[in-house]
């Protein structure tokens, strides 16, 4: 028995190394970036602490690693083992296919390949590119996968730290340990996106204009964590009457994310981390757009999840390409062309005019985010105005009721008489 693994990042290593080593399988990983390849070549072992209600502590040492100017190698692996995985992201599917492909071929049976990405239909996408590098599909069955535990670096080095007694969901049996069998994963893909993910989310945005360094230090302030429960409140009522989810099970599952998961110190991961990528994680089908869009249709309340969609917006760390590319988009175009552009919230809908007032609402109240967003004009009117947009509530109730459009071209207004201010010096109310 023994697995190949694309991918020697915090899950490669975290779950499918660690549940390798604990069944005695030989590992190899495939891995793209050349330094992390060379340390782990190097120190010929990690740890990956395991922390929660139980502590299991399991060294990973019988395991090789191949880049790929290695494609012999490559192929031989492939072609011999018993069980694939991917952990690369989504969008890197196509370059791990094509690592694989080459070797199918030769096999004598299938191989299944674990799909372990955070990624809407990320099976049908490494299917697909295995097919345009020649793969035949007898050769492989990919296997989506939904990954429930949360795993972190440990230090500076190799080692890991993640969550007993969580692990992953897969479509099919498998001969590794370790999964629990779910042939339908739409359910539990939902819940992870819904709760996990979009909770994460909330934390990471919420948490950096609460200049927040990590997202215990987020749970801990009263507001946020009071807006997360909401949040989480919306998002199990509708997982349960779309999914049919029991509510029971949903509710203790977010009430372990709360109590356990988010608030363990130990796992304590950092907001700019959670944060980046801004831009992928505002997509129409992503954790937050996408969960407004199934409680829109269901009346749920919609405040929590477009209050942290007008978070994300705000988003401005200069270490994040996307955060910058995202702040560039609302400066040119106001946020309201954010969102019709990279979320699809059309103008019309309600979800828009309602993230576009939260977002107005968070920029009249955080000082920080008058960098990307409106400000009061300098002609006096900012020390008039003070008393009264303070909280910045009543432009989120005045939006509400106005004719579709006229936010947008309210701000494009704004930018015509030069009152849109870029210097964050004199953007303080």
């Amino acid at each position: 028995m023994s697995i190949v693994v694309c991918g020697a990042g915090a899950i490669g290593r975290g779950l499918l190394g660690e549940l390798a080593a604990r069944a005695d399988w030989p590992l190899t990983f495939i891995e793209t970036q050349p330094g992390l390849a060379r340390e782990l070549a190097a120190a010929g072992a990690y740890t990956v602490h395991l922390v929660g209600q139980a502590t299991v502590t399991t060294r990973v040492a019988r395991y090789r690693v191949l880049t790929p100017a290695q494609p012999d190698e490559i192929a031989a692996a492939v072609r011999d083992c018993r069980l694939a995985a991917t952990a690369v992201g989504g969008a890197n599917l196509p370059a791990a296919a094509a690592l694989l492909a080459p070797s199918l071929a030769a096999r004598s049976t299938p191989l299944p390949v674990l799909v372990c990405e955070n990624w809407p239909q990320a099976d049908r996408t490494l299917a697909e590119a295995l097919r345009r590098h020649g793969a035949p599909d007898t050769a492989f069955a990919c296997l989506p996968c939904s990954v429930e535990r949360m795993v972190r670096r440990d230090g500076m080095g190799l080692d890991l730290i993640g969550e007993s007694g969580e692990s992953a969901c897969v479509a099919a049996d498998v001969p590794l340990p370790g999964f629990q069998v779910c042939p339908d994963l739409t359910p539990y893909y939902a819940r992870k996106l819904y709760t996990n993910n979009a909770g994460h989310a909330l934390l990471a945005y919420e948490g950096f204009l609460a200049g927040c360094q990590t997202l215990c230090a987020a749970l801990d302030q009263p507001a946020i964590r009071t807006r997360l429960e909401a949040l989480l409140a919306g998002a199990a009522e509708m997982l349960a009457r779309t999914y049919g989810l029991p509510a029971r099970a949903l509710d203790e599952h977010v009430d372990r994310l709360v109590r356990f998961r988010f608030a363990n110190v130990r796992l304590a991961d950092r907001v700019d981390r959670v944060a980046r990528q801004p831009l992928r994680k505002l997509g129409p089908q992503e954790r937050l757009v996408g969960l407004l869009r199934q409680l829109t249709p269901l009346g749920l309340p919609l405040q929590p999840v477009c209050r942290t969609i007008a978070a994300a917006l705000c988003y401005d760390d200069p270490c994040d390409e996307e955060s910058q590319q995202l702040q560039a988009l609302v400066r040119r175009g106001g946020p309201g062309h954010v969102l019709a552009t990279v979320c699809q919230l059309e103008p019309a809908e309600d979800g828009h005019r309602r993230c576009l007032a939260e977002w107005l609402a968070h920029g009249w109240s955080y000082p920080r985010l008058m960098r990307s967003g409106l400000t009061l004009p300098s002609m006096g009117l900012r020390e008039r105005a003070r008393p009264a947009v303070t909280s910045g509530r009543w432009i989120s109730f005045a939006l509400m009721s106005l004719p579709t459009g006229l936010p947008e071209r309210l701000l494009v207004w704004i930018r015509s008489v030069d009152l849109w201010e870029t210097d964050p010096r004199q953007t303080a109310l």
